[in-house]
């Protein structure tokens, strides 16, 4: 596990001080990183809506389209879900990194558990994706009801569990679909609503930042592969650009520039630098090492 734990530390990083990369637990990365390995179809589910700009925000898609690339590398089939409001933002990261992916449209509302019989999978990762609270409302940071937007995926969420799909769940703040036990401890707003979701995915990855815990996940999968697989930060940086440019804004700040949860440019290349760095200091000592069990 010494990987692991050492690319699980990276991700307690949490500058915006949301609280949920400090639940995360060892061994979430191994976990379902194993698990997507085994996989011949994952389903990926991202998007979380701003209201006062009327527009998708900067954290969720490119973790998505970054780890829809690594698995269709590593042969695997990928469907992404997403709310029509967050389509146009997919499209273009489909189109600018290549993907073969399938990019479905959800309306607002709860989305029937018939979903897994369109879409057969044997992963579904909610990423940076609302989840209902105990009063049945998706929630914002701030406490807002933002559920007339969300095509709801929680009685889906339960569903797949129920048919052995293996669950996923990406967030930082406690409010994400899948991330139910990890935000438990996440304070309420100003205005006292509570956020947290309650539903529970098998493996809750808790990042900092959602796209955070995207990109742990595929430092796990590139150290399992001895290949990385991650994006270079000028890749990210160049990507949050083209997402401006259809309307696509920073979660914190609701203005359309090419940063992430209020976070500046060089903080999101900060991140990505230092893990691609650890990634290849691992796949540095694999390649004169014998092999290693994770």
């Amino acid at each position: 596990m010494g990987h692991f734990a050492a690319l699980e530390l990276h991700l307690r990083q949490d500058p915006g001080q949301r609280g949920l990369a400090q639940e995360h637990s060892p061994g979430t990365l191994a976990l379902a990183a194993e698990r997507l390995l085994t996989a011949g179809t994952v389903v990926i589910a991202t998007g979380f809506y701003i209201p006062s700009a009327q527009a998708v925000e900067s954290d969720g898609p490119p973790g998505a389209a970054f780890l829809a690339r690594a698995l269709e590398h590593l042969g695997k089939a990928v469907v992404i879900l997403c709310a029509e409001s967050a389509l146009q933002a997919m499209e273009v990261c489909r189109g600018s990194l290549g993907l073969r992916c399938e990019i479905v449209s959800l309306q607002p509302g709860m989305v029937s558990v018939d979903l897994w019989h369109n879409y057969p999978c044997q992963v579904f990762v909610a990423l940076e994706y609302p989840g209902q609270g105990s009063d049945g409302k998706c929630r914002n940071m701030r406490g807002v009801d933002i559920s007339p937007f969300v095509p709801m995926l929680d009685k889906a969420l339960a569903e797949a569990q129920a048919l052995g799909i293996f669950t996923i769940a990406i967030g930082d703040g406690g409010n994400e679909l899948g991330c139910g036990r990890a935000g438990r401890r996440i304070p309420a707003p100003a205005n006292g609503a509570s956020i947290a979701a309650v539903s529970d995915a098998r493996a809750i990855v808790c990042a900092g930042v959602s796209n955070w815990g995207a990109y742990a996940l595929i430092a796990a999968l590139s150290v399992l592969q001895s290949e990385n697989f991650l994006p270079a930060a000028a890749e990210e940086q160049a990507l949050l650009q083209s997402l401006c440019e259809v309307g696509v804004v920073d979660g914190c700040t609701a203005r359309r520039e090419p940063t992430v949860d209020g976070l500046s440019a060089e903080v999101c290349a900060a991140f990505l630098r230092e893990l691609n760095a650890l990634t290849a200091q691992y796949l540095e000592s694999q390649a004169t090492a014998a092999p290693t069990s994770f």
